[in-house]
């Protein structure tokens, strides 16, 4: 399977991107300098120079048969980001994999436990800080419901360790 990752050079999608590679899955990643570009292919990962602004991202995963989102963002780049994804994946049946966080579901508590659990559809009152990532969710999670791309989430648990390429 051909795969792209976005934000490959980073700590959850470098490990995400290694991972594939050694189980034999050709995966390119987007790549922002030659250091980058470097250490990506020291890894038997694809470099992809380029910038997410320069909107070559959208036309390298065209051509994959995942895309994976794992790069930490600028929410207004996120959201022109994901956008292009959705337009240049859809009818494919390929897939967009969006790692996320729990930060979506972020409540204001002051520093008070709180027994509250959401799940996906269930009503929720977003924090004005967290209704650009928000909306980003919900727009990948509506893709799977029309003849778009096949799409997938993730909101994992806090991910801890020291990053590799950072």
């Amino acid at each position: 399977m051909d795969i792209f990752v976005i934000g490959a050079t980073g700590f959850v999608g470098g490990a995400a991107a290694r991972h594939l590679a050694a189980r034999g899955h050709s995966v390119s990643g987007l790549a922002r300098s030659d250091a980058a570009a470097r250490a990506l292919s020291e890894q038997g990962i694809v470099a992809v120079r380029g910038d997410l602004e320069e909107g070559r991202a959208a036309v390298v995963a065209s051509v994959a048969d995942a895309v994976i989102v794992a790069a930490q963002l600028d929410p207004t780049v996120e959201q022109v980001l994901v956008d292009e994804l959705l337009d240049a994946l859809a009818g494919t049946g390929r897939t967009l994999l969006l790692t996320s966080g729990t930060g979506a579901f972020l409540q204001r508590t002051g520093g008070a436990w709180s027994e509250d659990v959401y799940a996906e559809d269930d009503p929720f009152e977003v924090e004005p800080l967290a209704r650009q990532r928000f909306a980003v969710e919900q727009a990948v999670r509506r893709a799977g419901r029309h003849p778009r791309p096949r799409r997938s989430g993730t909101q994992p648990e806090p991910v801890r360790g020291e990053p590799r390429l950072g």
